[in-house]
């Protein structure tokens, strides 16, 4: 048992969230529960290594919920359960890989423990997260950045929570550090917010990427 790691459980029936919490205690982990997005949100922090997460929530959905982690440039192991269709499980499977998450299952309800359990155990093949921080870089840097052509759009996949179907895609920009990788707008949408003339600067060159 590894109790290194804290499981996230996000569902919004309390009899269910009590369940799925049950379940991860005796796998050996840490639990947190919440019944929104949004609480999800809050409560999320570096030591979280994995969730569990119902696609149907009021106010924020599963999908919508994975959307704001990834612009917070934050990337965990999920669960991902559902009383919908299994072909729209599928399809939030595929689209949160394309933002970076590492899905280590998919559940419809009704669900059987053992398979439940079978896919929690898989959080503990899993190395403990470790404590990162927001890469630093500075006004200066994103000025160089636009000069060099360094930003670009990362269309991601939308999909619809009642069938399944694609219905289009979304553009995200992000930035290709020489240095640091790809970054995330969280490494730089302060800095831009605070300078008007360097976000027109990056809305023209986003802008001229998009028509190209």
């Amino acid at each position: 048992m590894n109790k290194a790691h804290t499981i996230l459980v996000i569902d919004d029936d309390p009899e269910l969230s009590k369940y799925l919490g049950a379940v991860v205690k005796t796998a050996g982990f840490d639990i947190i529960l919440a019944s929104t997005g949004l609480d999800a949100l809050k409560a999320f922090d570096e030591n979280i290594t994995g969730i569990i997460l119902d696609l149907s929530m009021p106010k924020m959905d599963g999908i919508e919920f994975l959307r704001e982690l990834a612009k917070r440039n934050l990337s965990t192991a999920i669960i991902l359960i559902s009383a919908f269709e299994r072909q729209v499980l599928e399809s939030a499977s595929l689209v949160a890989q394309s933002r970076g998450f590492n899905v280590l299952g998919i559940l419809n309800k009704p669900f059987r423990y053992e398979a439940l359990r079978d896919l929690i155990c898989k959080f503990g093949e899993l190395p403990q997260k470790a404590q990162s921080s927001r890469p630093k870089v500075t006004e200066n840097d994103v000025w160089q950045a636009i000069y060099r052509d360094e930003f670009f759009l990362d269309y991601q996949p939308q999909v619809s929570l009642r069938d399944g179907a694609w219905e289009g895609v979304e553009a995200l920009v992000r930035w290709r550090h020489p240095e640091l990788g790809v970054l995330f707008p969280s490494a730089f949408i302060d800095i831009v917010e605070r300078n008007g003339n360097l976000a027109s600067d990056l809305i023209v060159q986003v802008i001229k990427k998009s028509a190209e």
